[in-house]
């Protein structure tokens, strides 16, 4: 995370920063994987709680049990 985006986070109130978070989750950019982890980071260093399908699970989907499979 560039310390620009982490300013950027920084600037917003807590319900501002929430009603951010609410935002991109619905509209789901391209970079959605990286911001829910800089979302993660802030929200934690704030004290908050976000509902879990907000910012989805701390860890991808082949960490819930997913097979992924490939050819060499």
């Amino acid at each position: 995370m560039t310390k620009t985006f982490e300013r950027f986070l920084r600037s917003f109130s807590d319900d501002e920063l929430t009603e951010f978070a609410q935002n991109r989750a619905r509209v789901r950019p391209p970079y959605w994987r990286a911001m829910q982890l800089a979302l993660r980071i802030e929200v934690d260093r704030r004290g908050l709680r976000f509902d879990k399908e907000l910012l989805g699970p701390a860890t991808g989907p082949a960490a819930e049990g997913e097979a992924r499979t490939g050819t060499a």
